[in-house]
């Protein structure tokens, strides 16, 4: 038998092992939240000039050469416009379809293999060269370049406290920097775009759905030259509603933008 003093060893022991834990798991987390948030140093984002693109890519090509380097850089406006339309002339290097479509499985979806399957007569995919055509503003990227050391969120990523007008993380360190990456990522300074929808009831009538959609985007203010602060959440403002024949259409704000504050930062 285990007499009442052992009993109460053991209970002690138990508890201290458990409060143990407990102070290493809460170290632990407090070395993952401080991590989180570390800074890039200037060196690091010097990386974004030489062997990373301005976004934060790599820069060279990957082994096999079928992913290229990133040169656009190196292109004027109107040489890059040249090049883009000359990529749309291009051929297909080759066809995937239902009778070569083994030899390129590893590299398909399991919806494109179904597609080939269940179409083997119409259905096939040209595979053409990779261009890696992606092209931003200088000011957008020399924003991006001083996001690097001076973009902040709050202690929860919930905020951004800190951001020039572009890539705020173009170096992440955490899920949450690559996810404010997509929030504020450059798309213009404005896009509007036509969307078609159309609904098909149960006996087989269409009913065709056109809707307009208009995206200012605030964050990239016009050449860069404020500089946000505090609580930016997200700064889209969308305007949408249906074609009619009048030109005019309310807006409307997806998310809060009346706390932003607006500094003058003059260089």
């Amino acid at each position: 038998m285990i007499s009442g003093l052992a009993i109460a060893h053991l209970t002690v022991k138990f508890h201290r092992m458990r409060y143990k834990k407990h102070i290493i798991l809460f170290i632990f987390f407090i070395l993952i939240i401080s991590g989180a948030h570390a800074k890039v140093t200037p060196e690091e984002a010097k990386q974004l000039r030489s062997n990373l693109t301005p976004m934060g890519a790599t820069r060279a090509s990957n082994k096999n050469g079928n992913i290229l380097e990133w040169k656009t850089d190196q292109l004027s406006d109107k040489d890059h416009l040249q090049w883009r339309k000359a990529i749309q002339k291009e051929k297909a290097l080759f066809i995937i379809n239902t009778d070569n479509a083994p030899t390129y499985a590893h590299l398909l979806s399991e919806g494109l293999l179904a597609m080939l399957k269940h179409y083997p007569e119409t259905f096939e995919i040209p595979a053409y060269q990779t261009h890696r055509t992606s092209r931003y503003p200088k000011w957008v990227n020399d924003n991006t370049y001083k996001n690097a050391t001076d973009a902040a969120t709050d202690k929860n990523a919930h905020n951004m406290l800190t951001a020039w007008p572009g890539i705020p993380f173009p170096i992440p360190n955490n899920a949450q920097e690559i996810i404010w990456n997509h929030k504020l990522r450059w798309v213009g300074h404005s896009i509007e775009f036509t969307m078609i929808d159309t609904l098909v009831d149960s006996s087989g009538i269409h009913t065709p759905i056109t809707t307009f959609f208009g995206i200012l985007d605030a964050y990239h203010d016009l050449e860069g030259k404020r500089y946000y602060t505090q609580h930016i959440d997200h700064s889209t403002l969308i305007l949408n509603k249906k074609l009619s024949a009048k030109k005019d259409f309310n807006a409307r704000k997806v998310n809060k933008t009346s706390s932003f504050r607006r500094q003058r930062k003059y260089s």
